[in-house]
């Protein structure tokens, strides 16, 4: 998370106590006094530990640090992926071979509608991955719509990348499966995409990102993304959706590959899947809907665990 305008990692015991041998009284930091910010954390090959998420205010850069695990700090890079002026990394995860890859957005300014997705993969040494699409960095747009932000990634056993977020323009949730190489696997949904419906009445939230925000892959090579889903009226449900190993929905899976629960004023944040196959989402209870701002909370909000059957 944030603290003193510092990103900082934070390792707990077993018991919940704070980790003594890791870092300074169980806590490392990057990044102070730039306003950074931890958006998602994952744990590497002997133990390394990488955070993603902003550095900076009004311009911001993705923020990605790793650590030792004893807290050692290894790298610390602020990047700017496609040379523009706003960027924010929401999801990571750590390749067997070390790589980092970061999900994101990026756009020209803050205030304009039109964000593009990004998948970037890092060396272990916090460079740019020349072997991932040419240049380290995937850019996408969902066709159609002015907003696409990816907000988590997953890794598949033989190395394909997935990666869920938001299409504001449907609204959906999309999630996109790409090769170790950066390419977009022809195989999975439509063109190495594929997109459920979030929302059943746009019009009374045009423009609030509303998707995906955690992704797993489950049994059988299935996808699962979870996020937040617009009702009818302005309520907020959070949901779970379910795509077959090829990308098409699993129609026996809620209702045509959604869960939509709990149900008004919830959100999605982050999915795992438990050993025994069971779905696991974290979110926030809504104060204020539409949602402009996903999974970025007040004081007054609340928080919920739900687990699902998988």
């Amino acid at each position: 998370g944030t603290s003193g305008a510092a990103m900082f990692v934070q390792r707990l015991t077993a018991g919940l106590a704070p980790d003594w041998s890791f870092g300074s009284g169980g806590r490392v930091t990057a990044f102070g006094g730039q306003s950074g910010v931890a958006n998602a954390v994952a744990v590497g090959p002997g133990g390394v530990i990488a955070a993603a998420g902003t550095v900076g205010t009004d311009n911001t850069s993705f923020a990605v640090a790793s650590f030792s695990s004893a807290g050692t700090p290894v790298f610390g890079e602020a990047l700017q992926p496609l040379g523009l002026p706003y960027a924010v990394a929401e999801g990571i995860a750590v390749q067997p071979n070390g790589a980092i890859v970061i999900a994101g957005r990026d756009q020209g300014s803050p205030y304009y509608a039109f964000f593009n997705g990004l998948l970037v993969r890092l060396n272990a040494n916090g460079s740019y991955d020349g072997s991932f699409n040419g240049s380290g960095v995937v850019s996408y747009h969902y066709p159609g719509g002015g907003y696409t932000s990816l907000n988590a990634v997953a890794l598949q056993n033989n190395g394909e990348i997935v990666a869920a977020g938001v299409d504001v323009g449907g609204p959906n949730a999309i999630v996109v499966r790409l090769s170790a190489g950066g390419g977009f696997d022809p195989s999975f949904g439509s063109g190495g995409v594929a997109a459920l419906p979030s929302g059943q009445n746009v019009s009374n939230n045009p423009g609030a990102p509303i998707g995906a925000y955690g992704v797993g892959i489950a049994g059988g090579g299935r996808i699962v993304a979870a996020g937040n889903f617009e009702n009818t009226g302005t309520a907020t449900d959070a949901a779970v959706w379910a795509f077959g190993a090829g990308g098409a929905p699993e129609t026996a899976f809620g209702s045509g590959g959604v869960v939509r629960a709990p149900t008004n004023s919830y959100e999605a944040c982050a999915l795992a899947i438990a050993p025994d196959g069971s779905l696991v989402s974290a979110g926030d209870t809504v104060t204020s809907e539409p949602d402009m701002n996903p999974c970025a909370v007040n004081g007054s909000a609340g928080g919920f665990i739900a687990r699902y059957i998988g």
